[in-house]
């Protein structure tokens, strides 16, 4: 299964309030004859053991990225305000949440629990992750390990301004996840600095739209690997 390795990286994080465990990853498109789907049922099952693995040893687990897979619009299975359609992608994306428990932000609401408890409220600003032409789709997804979907602050699905940059027909999507870090300082007291971006209305983001028409345009994307490689 070591064609696994150009579908998906995994980013480790640790802060003063939580490990974290991020996983990128893609999975392949839906075609009428289902062709890819032992190679995408694949590629669950190794995510399905890493990320058990990962939350065994104390990880807070999101994994993010372009599942290919529609999901339908029914509370606290798909997503409220989606189309109804439900395609095999989707579906091994639904059992696959069955399977390791884990939750998928853009369906959560303000409120956890089941919605047929109360009024949803849908946690995500924006729905559609892909817009072509005419055309929206939900096909890009946050998931978090269940245990923590109390930590997820927000979700923003920019698919109304697009004012991210990047030259893509998929729209930037962003999770604030409560956290707390420190800066550390080096041997020589230095301290470490790396550029951050806050996501507010007000905010100004041309800086960020440059860096990431930069990697759109000179970055091999061959694979996620190579790309994560480069940044």
């Amino acid at each position: 299964l070591s064609f696994v390795d150009k579908e998906r990286v995994w980013v480790l994080c640790d802060s003063v309030g939580y490990k974290t465990a991020v996983c990128g990853v893609y999975f392949g498109c839906q075609f009428t004859d289902d062709s890819n789907a032992v190679y995408n049922s694949l590629i669950y099952s190794v995510i399905l053991q890493e990320q058990a693995l990962l939350r065994k040893k104390g990880y807070r687990t999101v994994i993010m990225g372009d599942m290919n897979g529609h999901v339908g619009n029914v509370a606290g299975v798909g997503i409220v305000g989606n189309k109804s359609k439900i395609n095999p992608n989707g579906l091994q994306l639904l059992n696959f949440l069955k399977d390791s428990e884990m939750q998928m932000i853009n369906r959560m609401c303000t409120k956890i629990g089941k919605c047929s408890t109360h009024v949803c409220v849908p946690l995500a600003s924006g729905i559609w992750t892909r817009q072509v032409e005419n055309s929206s789709s939900v096909i890009d997804y946050v998931l978090i390990s269940k245990e923590h979907e109390s930590t997820v602050d927000s979700m923003t699905i920019d698919d109304s301004t697009h004012g991210f940059g990047g030259d893509s027909d998929h729209n930037m999507v962003f999770v604030k996840l409560k956290d707390y870090f420190v800066v550390k300082s080096l041997i020589s007291g230095l301290l470490i600095q790396k550029p951050t971006w806050n996501i507010k209305e007000d905010q100004d983001f041309s800086q960020y739209s440059d860096l990431l028409d930069k990697y759109s345009k000179d970055v091999d994307k061959s694979c996620v690997n190579s790309f994560a490689g480069s940044l």
